[in-house]
């Protein structure tokens, strides 16, 4: 079985060299002299390759696992992009490789068309919106068997440990991909991968106090706004105090209305006690008079009536007359 050993932990299956694409002299591939951290001449790309915002038409093949445009790169301890100066770069395995100790470097363009159908398909496959995506140029560079700086038969790495990768350049002219395929990864530099967690670190601690520092400078804009929204506070506090003492005024002149139109009630209701107060007294009048008139019509009956019995006795004086003179 083929494995990736990244510890002795963890294994991953790597890719068998027969999905490689193929490589080597019968494939028409140039080798890069046996070398420690030595590079390509400069290869011309004859459909243009689009990578972050430029187009290049040159290319070079560094020894230390990467590819870079605008110039050759020797350094062979991994950095954290953007890399000082203007390398532009694509790494597959960006580390010390030192193929004088062991293994070979092979790369070269193709516009063959089976390639092409082949880088055509496999990014079609892999992202299937682009399924227009037409490659017209392919770069293929293969590092085969390669071993470490430094290694040796009693050393930390063993030059009998050796890496096998492939770093694959597909374009159109419009877009660009890179496809990394590892076969076996047996040997890593481990002073670099601890300068990098080193590195990583003083990163985050640098980061970190970035980010103090930009809080410590928003505790003054911070104490500055404290005032701002004090003022804010009390402007609406009063803002509050003012609507208050303003629904208490309405209320005030409620109740005033409301005092007012009892007072006229009051008023009128007096008004019409004292009507009612003369309709009795007026009533009590009437009452009066009429009751003098009863009196007064009942001292003219007694009247009538002390007249009614003087002619009964007048009457009754003349019938005894009367008699007297008949007999």
């Amino acid at each position: 079985m083929l494995e990736v050993k990244f510890q002795k932990r963890y294994r991953v299956t790597g890719f068998p060299l027969r999905q490689f694409y193929r490589f080597g002299s019968d494939e028409g591939d140039s080798i890069l002299p046996s070398n420690d951290d030595e590079s390509t001449p400069r290869i011309d790309v004859s459909v243009p390759f689009p990578f972050f915002g430029s187009s290049y038409s040159s290319i070079y093949v560094n020894n230390n696992g990467d590819v870079t445009f605008d110039t050759a790169l020797t350094q062979f301890t991994a950095d954290a992009f953007p890399i000082n100066g203007s390398h532009k770069m694509i790494a597959a395995f960006w580390t010390d490789i030192d193929t004088a100790l062991g293994g070979s470097l092979w790369y070269r363009t193709s516009t063959d068309s089976s390639i092409l159908q082949k880088g055509t398909q496999d990014i079609r496959t892999v992202f299937p919106s682009l399924n227009t995506f037409s490659a017209t140029w392919m770069m293929i560079i293969t590092w085969n068997d390669v071993a470490a700086y430094g290694c040796s038969d009693t050393g930390a790495i063993n030059c009998q440990q050796r890496n096998t990768f492939q770093l694959v350049l597909i374009s159109n002219g419009v877009h660009s991909f890179a496809v990394f395929m590892y076969n076996v990864i047996n040997w890593t530099n481990k002073a670099e991968t601890l300068i990098c967690k080193i590195y990583t670190l003083i990163f985050k601690c640098y980061t970190l106090i970035c980010k103090l520092y930009t809080l410590i400078c928003k505790i003054p804009t911070l104490i500055c706004k404290i005032p701002t929204l004090k003022c804010k506070i009390h402007s609406l506090i009063c803002k509050f105090y003012t609507s208050k003492c303003k629904i208490h005024t309405l209320m005030c002149k409620i109740h005033t209305l409301i005092f007012k139109f009892q007072i006229l009630f009051c008023k009128f209701y007096t008004l019409i006690c004292k009507m009612y107060t003369l309709i009795c007294k007026i009533q009590t009048f009437k009452c009066k008079i009429h009751t003098l008139i009863c009196k007064l019509y009942t001292l003219i009956c007694k009247f009538y009536t002390l007249i009614c019995k003087f002619y009964t006795l007048i009457c009754k004086i003349h019938t005894e007359k009367s008699v007297k003179f008949t007999f």
